[in-house]
């Protein structure tokens, strides 16, 4: 394996596969026997300034690591004609990039995972700082197709195609700066692009953006874990079947937080096995942007948010959902704005979105059509748990013949609020208009707020009821309850939609409140109406 000096540019070294058609180019011509020692020679041979390794076409048995270790320096390839194939039983990466500003590109590796016996093996291994893959396809790698480890901070995978890995590609051990853009995954075992902050509970990557690239049939999609500052724009994911599209996994103690998932198609996720595969998932995570994703056929919900504060769900557009198009539990402070929505199934669900121990938050601008398919029967649904202090306004829904808002909080704000006059409860009975119903919409709970304190004689009946055109009052038809004895002025309770006979208010309808009257004692009240209106 001598060097043969060919009168170029000692900074450019040239190496030819077995099989090259023009080995007569070459410094270092291989015989297909362990070809990754005349591989490693070049790169030795480069001088300490960096250079220029050219592998032309051809196939590379390899059967030891090759080590790219020379700084500021490029190994080329002929793209596709040119293969690196790991031979059976090796046992190694195939490529370790460990020396800063170092640029692989071109060339094709497959790494043979059915060769091997160990399971942490790479195709390509970048270890040191500002490092490029550009144009290379990885098959096959027992572990990672393209993986980024300790070091391999400000990284950039750009235009690669990866197919039939564990995880096609993937970061890890608290990198900072990375760049994954234009890139091809297909037939991942298990995650086309894992970002993760390595194997520490509190290890962290920070500011790694995965933008423009494809997931294709894959276990899952785009997952991170342990991220900070990250983001996720303009890929398209497809048939993933059993994880999340797009989404965080909580293994870590410090979570994710400040992400950004916008632009993103999710399309078509399966359901292996009977696993509910989610569009978009934020868990155990704070500070989510979460915008102007499409999201088509999930057997999961559209977006799904757990455990996570301070997050935002803007302006999706989400499509033929199996259950919840969009579902948020224990979490504070998320904000639902303007998404939009139809063909929402709704199996094992009973509301578009749906709320469940979740404070602070709004749900507003959302226009969501046809909720009639199985056991859907709402636009919006607070369903058992601490669901309170949330603002439920302008909300659209057609074909929804249910209900369409349902809240539990006492604290909840919707749309109108309208204030009966003082009802005397020991006058005559009475009922009066309260509300007239323009559009359609819900009631969704009302409150009687004590004016005058009440005796400890018997309640009396309280009611809510509704007035059509031509057709008798219906006095209780929302709800009926009793009056509260031994109460103080200023003292209230809340109703709520659980509480109600009915809650559905069709356009034209005149909501009245009254009450039985004739209390021996004393007691006067007024009730605040809580309805939610949409357009139909």
């Amino acid at each position: 394996m001598a060097y043969e000096n060919k009168g170029a540019m000692t900074a450019t070294i040239v190496v030819a596969a077995s099989d090259s058609l023009n080995k007569a180019a070459a410094n270092y011509k291989c015989d297909g026997i362990a070809d990754d020692v005349e591989i490693q020679a070049a790169i030795d041979a480069l001088p300490a300034g960096g250079g220029k390794v050219v592998l032309l076409e051809g196939t590379y048995n390899i059967t030891a690591q090759i080590n790219f270790n020379i700084a500021n320096s490029t190994i080329e390839a002929m793209g596709d004609s040119t293969l690196l194939y790991l031979v059976d039983g090796s046992e190694c990466h195939v490529i370790q990039m460990s020396a800063a500003h170092c640029c692989l590109k071109s060339l094709k590796i497959n790494a043979n995972a059915a060769g091997q016996v160990g399971p942490v093996l790479y195709g390509a291994y970048i270890t040191a700082t500002d490092c490029v893959c550009e144009n290379v396809t990885v098959l096959s790698a027992k572990q990672t197709g393209l993986h980024v480890g300790g070091g391999g901070d400000r990284f950039l995978i750009a235009h690669c195609h990866v197919d039939g890995c564990k995880y096609n590609y993937s970061t890890a051990a608290s990198l900072i700066g990375g760049t994954i853009s234009d890139c091809y995954s297909n037939n991942a075992n298990d995650r086309a692009y894992y970002i993760t902050g390595g194997v520490g509970a509190t290890d962290v990557s920070q500011g790694i953006s995965v933008v423009n690239c494809k997931a294709l049939n894959s276990a899952s999609g785009i997952v991170l874990n342990g991220a900070r500052f990250c983001k996720v724009i303009g890929c398209y994911v497809y048939n993933i079947s059993t994880g999340a599209g797009i989404g965080t996994t909580d293994t870590k103690s410090v979570g994710n937080d400040h992400i950004e998932i916008s632009g993103n198609i999710v399309d078509t996720m399966t359901a292996l096995g009977g696993i509910s595969c989610a569009g978009v998932v934020a868990a155990h995570s704070m500070y989510f942007n979460i915008k102007g994703n499409i999201i088509y056929n999930t057997y999961g919900s559209g977006i799904d948010i757990t455990y996570c504060d301070d997050s935002c769900v803007n302006d999706n557009i989400i499509q033929y959902i199996r259950t919840e198009a969009i579902k948020v539990v224990n979490s504070t402070r998320v904000n639902v704005l303007d998404n939009v929505g139809r063909d929402i199934v709704g199996t094992g669900a009973r509301a578009a979105i749906r709320f469940d121990t979740v404070t602070y938050s709004r749900v507003e601008g959302n226009n969501f059509s046809d909720l009639n398919w199985l056991a859907m029967t709402a636009l919006f649904e607070e369903i058992a748990g601490a669901c309170d202090y949330n603002v439920v306004k302008n909300n659209t829904v057609q074909n929804c013949t249910q209900a369409p808002i349902v809240v539990l909080g006492t604290h909840d704000i919707t749309d109108r609020s309208p204030i009966s006059i003082k009802l005397d409860l020991s006058g005559a009975a009475t009922d009066i208009e309260v509300y007239f119903a323009d559009t359609v919409g819900c009631l969704v709970g009302y409150t009687v707020v004590y004016t005058e304190a009440s005796s400890a004689d018997a309640g009396v009946d309280i009611r809510v009821g509704r007035y059509q055109s031509g057709v008798a009052l219906d006095d209780d038809y929302f709800d009926l309850s009793t009056s509260e004895v031994s109460k103080n002025l200023g003292y209230s309770k809340t109703f709520v939609s659980a509480d109600l006979t009915n809650a559905q208010i069709s356009a034209g309808d005149t909501i009245t409140v009254g009450t039985a009257g004739g209390k021996a004692g004393t007691g006067e009240v007024m009730i605040v109406l809580h309805i939610a209106e949409m357009l139909s």
